[in-house]
């Protein structure tokens, strides 16, 4: 399973993560322009930018990345 975001507007899907196992719990940036989402597969958790580039593996703990969410 991937993370997709949905043009309103166009109804156009487009998916933003490939090559990663199943992804949980996206999260948006509150300024939108990340998203931060965890992976069951060791729950690792990554950031990527908006456009689904540049993902980043944040946590190498297995205990870090059941529920991620942004600080407030």
């Amino acid at each position: 399973m991937g993370i997709h975001i949905l043009d309103i507007e166009s109804g156009e899907f487009t998916e933003l993560v490939t090559g990663l196992p199943i992804n949980l719990s996206p999260k948006w940036s509150p300024d939108g322009s990340r998203i931060l989402f965890s992976t069951p597969l060791g729950w690792f958790m990554y950031i990527l930018e908006a456009d689904g580039s540049d993902p980043i593996q944040l946590t190498n703990d297995e205990s870090q990345g059941f529920f991620p969410d942004w600080a407030e």
